[in-house]
């Protein structure tokens, strides 16, 4: 049985769009796999302005145990998507470690350097 996502963000679209035509083949599965569990776990934009779309605090073993992948692998992951200025991570303290996450609007994403 498939799973339905309610996408409330008209942004989300778009986002997805971008990222699936221009960053998913360079970045790899394990990277894309983050990409997604933090796209799908955002929620209404509030009041935070245009261009950012808002994920819910989410933990890095959260995002390690719906993706079927270890913790480093997780991190290493979201490094990449902070060093393409896709998301930005705003670390929260205390029990459970739960960050928040924002995703920058499509034109300030750098596209990833390709290696010799």
């Amino acid at each position: 049985m498939a799973k339905e996502i309610n996408i409330n963000d008209p942004r989300i679209p778009e986002i997805l769009a971008v990222y699936v035509d221009q960053y998913m083949a360079k970045l790899g599965p394990y990277v894309s796999c983050v990409f997604f569990i933090i796209l799908f776990s955002s929620v209404g934009s509030g009041k935070r302005g245009k261009g950012y779309v808002k994920t819910m605090h989410i933990s890095i073993n959260e995002i390690a145990k719906s993706s079927g992948m270890s913790k480093r692998k997780a991190i290493d992951a979201i490094k990449v998507l902070k060093k393409c200025w896709i998301v930005i991570q705003l670390k929260r303290r205390g029990r459970g470690n739960k960050s928040c996450y924002y995703f920058l609007p499509v034109a300030k994403w750098v596209m990833p350097e390709v290696g010799p």
